[in-house]
């Protein structure tokens, strides 16, 4: 079950949500947006599908949010390509599922502490620990949903399966007992003829 973030730290604050695909639904006491150009925040944190990140990342790069991107399958081309795109006046870090990226991301704000405070790199440190735990949680929750559709799948091949094999059989008993009841029609015949 998908459980969105709710801060817990009195200095962070969740300010919206953008989903395109769930806009007007509420989470999180907020209503998801389907429009880029309403969120205000300090800080965008991408999660999107790698199909429709790309998407997200063009419209925080033009509004010049600084983004912390949590995406999976970013390739090297597709670093290149987030490169060329975005730009340099606003941040932007990436790190995939937040586990190898969550250190690299700890590295990148005690590298760059010196334009930044002490407690922003704090309050962004524990974002990124909820969202890695909740990413980690819904990879499961995919998992397993897809590992009941594919026994559900094979399910029902074998009940259909069974199923044509018992419509077979009936069609071999209704055409047997077709043959009876002739049988039985032409025996009565000869036994009435016989009389």
């Amino acid at each position: 079950m998908h459980r969105p973030w709710r801060p817990s730290s009195s200095d962070l604050e969740l300010s919206g949500l953008y989903n395109p695909n769930r806009a007007g639904t509420e989470m999180a006491g907020h209503v998801v947006t389907g429009d880029p150009s309403s969120i205000s925040a300090d800080v965008i944190v991408e999660t999107a599908h790698p199909d429709v990140v790309f998407d997200n990342l063009t419209a925080w790069s033009e509004a010049d949010m600084a983004t912390v991107v949590g995406t999976s399958g970013f390739t090297p081309e597709r670093l290149a390509e987030l490169r060329a795109m975005w730009g340099f006046s606003a941040p932007c870090l990436v790190v995939p599922n937040f586990s190898i990226g969550a250190v690299l991301m700890m590295r990148f704000a005690a590298e760059s502490e010196r334009a930044t405070f002490e407690a922003e790199r704090v309050a962004l440190a524990e974002s990124v620990s909820r969202l890695e735990s909740q990413h980690t949680e819904l990879e499961a929750e995919n998992v397993a949903l897809t590992e009941t559709a594919d026994r559900l799948a094979t399910e029902k091949a074998g009940v259909e399966g069974e199923k044509a094999g018992l419509e077979r059989e009936k069609a071999g008993l209704e055409a047997e007992r077709e043959h009876l009841s002739q049988s039985f029609h032409r025996l009565e015949h000869e036994y009435v003829t016989a009389q």
